[in-house]
């Protein structure tokens, strides 16, 4: 038997061929056979379904079973991992530590009374000097090898609170351009408080990409993510929002943190489209978050709000590209047509690195502080032996992961929720992270089946150029 996983969503039933990265939607007598087959030797399972269904449509269902390489003579082959070492592609620039507001689950927190588990990031919460920035600059620019397109993404803290060097890395990086060729990809993840005119001005002269931070509606947003005063921070980010769609600019992703007891994703999902977003992504608070972070119940809640997303997307998704849920969509495009299997989750420490204001690099922004997993500095370089594992731990090489179906399009998880749940790299968090993941995929795999032929065209089209750089493999 090869390996498979047999499961039910949106009153679909479907099989998926661990081996060939390929799902079929299936009648009840294949689905029951193959789900038999998982505990009973073939005669065992035969005979069991007797009583239910003809010899002669049993039959029928194996020999489909031995045409489509579910039963085969010798083993499937197994892929090979990536595991060379990459040229670095993007870098995220911490140009700050500061921030303005006081969110209730900030894993980067200075020591507020809910995150007291928090990490801190690094031992000053001042802005990054100038020498610092351009000196990681470079560093990107001379370890990118052939690439022709870098990434640079300004990342905080609150990014814009220095937005005077800001300014200076986005000269330099287009000087750069013009002198050399390569060309930098930049955006920056702000939490929107402090976009007036003249930011708005700074990043579309300079294309730059605008990922903004915002929970949901009012009620939701605000208790997450409040000013240090206390106060709510809802409508000065809505007139953020307001302020970029004003000035032509088309696409502007939300990115949502979903906090343990308040988990109303599809309102909060609806909620951001309706504002102007037209793309959002929504990450749970895991690990790290202090009494924020999700609890195995709260995912039971989350995961019957993602099956209502996905009904919702394949009742509306001729109403145009707008309705871009990240969670789904990546997984919609990744299980449609499987062109490389997935044996990382992301680029974090391969070919993406994140600088901290005192100049050390870290695997990414999730790490910072964490000086277990600080992978070298602009003085001493990078260490190759602690960026490693980043290369050798993918997902045929941890435990829990190789046994794992959902391996080859999940890429084994996040890296800092595996950390901030288990306290190693190895270890996926089982309970929270890959619960949901491993649902998302199946509730893809259904959206596909689901959709007609030019709906899945429309699919395709509306991911890539809607998502920053930085959450690219």
């Amino acid at each position: 038997m090869a390996e498979y996983h047999c499961f039910q969503a949106l009153g679909l039933r479907i099989v998926l061929h661990v081996d060939r990265c390929l799902f079929y939607e299936v009648n009840n007598l294949t689905f029951d056979l193959l789900c038999t087959l998982q505990n009973r030797s073939m005669e065992d399972a035969v005979l069991s379904l007797l009583r239910r269904y003809h010899k002669q449509d049993i039959d029928h269902a194996v020999d489909n079973l031995w045409r489509e390489d579910f039963l085969s003579e010798t083993p499937w082959p197994q892929p090979q991992p990536e595991t060379v070492k990459r040229p670095l592609s993007t870098l995220e620039l911490c140009v700050t530590h500061g921030c303005n507001l006081a969110c209730r689950y900030c894993y980067g927190a200075h020591g507020h009374s809910e995150c007291e588990s928090c990490v801190l990031y690094g031992a000053q919460a001042g802005p990054m000097a100038r020498e610092t920035a351009m000196r990681g600059v470079n560093f990107l620019y001379a370890n990118s090898g052939r690439l022709k397109t870098i990434n640079v993404v300004f990342f905080g803290g609150e990014p814009f609170l220095n937005f005077e060097l800001m300014k200076e890395v986005t000269a330099y990086c287009r000087e750069k351009e013009r002198q050399n060729g390569k060309s930098f990809d930049l955006s920056v993840v702000t939490n929107g408080t402090l976009f007036g005119e003249e930011q708005v001005r700074f990043v579309n002269e300079n294309r730059i990409g605008v990922q903004i931070s915002i929970d949901g509606p009012p009620d939701i947003h605000d208790a997450n993510r409040p000013y240090r005063d206390g106060s709510g921070s809802y409508s000065t980010v809505a007139s953020a929002l307001a302020l970029l769609r004003k000035s032509g600019r088309r696409h502007v992703p939300a990115r949502t943190s979903v906090a343990s007891g308040n988990a109303d994703t599809m309102r909060t999902f609806l909620h951001l489209l309706e504002m102007g977003f037209t793309s959002v992504h929504i990450e749970p608070c895991l690990a790290q978050s202090g009494n924020a972070a999700m609890t195995s119940a709260d995912i039971d809640h989350l995961i019957a709000q993602e099956e209502e997303i996905a009904g919702h997307f394949v009742k509306h998704i001729r109403a145009g590209p707008y309705l871009n849920y990240h969670g789904l969509v990546r997984h919609v495009r990744g299980t449609r047509v499987v062109h490389q299997r997935r044996f990382h989750y992301c680029g974090a420490g391969r070919g993406l690195i994140c600088l901290s204001n005192e100049g050390d690099f870290y695997p990414c922004h999730r790490f910072l502080g964490m000086k277990e997993y600080r992978i070298g500095s602009l003085d001493a370089g990078i260490d190759d032996s602690k960026r490693e594992p980043f290369r050798m731990l993918h997902v045929d090489a941890r435990p829990v992961c190789r046994d794992c179906w959902a391996r080859y399009f999940c890429g084994g998880g996040c890296w800092s929720h595996a950390a901030g749940a288990n306290g190693t790299l190895e270890t996926p968090d089982e309970e929270v992270s890959c619960r949901l993941i491993r649902r998302q995929i199946e509730l893809a795999m259904a959206i596909n089946a689901s959709l007609r032929v030019s709906d899945r065209a429309i699919v395709q089209g509306i991911y890539e150029s809607e998502t920053l750089p930085y959450l690219k493999e």
